[in-house]
């Protein structure tokens, strides 16, 4: 089941499903200034639902991201780091409108 914000440029995203809130969502101090303006755009508790919602390809499901940095590639925030099961690299590219 996906439920999506009104906001332009949100993306569809699943409910959390193991989010753990290991890592502070409001200060994240890994990213660019450009990431960091696009990621403040974000409520709390749509920066947890996107954090708990990475997919990882080795564990083959959603999965959180651990130990995280964020950047702008091409206008989009991609954010780079670790499955919070296995330890493998996971990233998301949330695209902007």
């Amino acid at each position: 089941m996906e439920s999506g914000s009104s906001k332009p440029g949100t993306p569809m995203i699943r409910k959390a499903r193991n989010y753990t809130g290991a890592m502070s969502i409001e200060s994240i101090p890994n990213f660019t200034k450009p990431a960091m303006a696009l990621w403040s755009r974000f409520s709390s508790e749509h920066k947890k639902l996107l954090l708990a919602n990475v997919w990882c390809g080795a564990c083959r499901h959603e999965v959180t991201i651990t130990n995280f940095t964020g950047a702008v590639k091409s206008g989009d925030l991609l954010l780079v780091g670790k499955c919070a099961e296995c330890h493998g690299d996971v990233a998301w590219v949330i695209e902007s409108a």
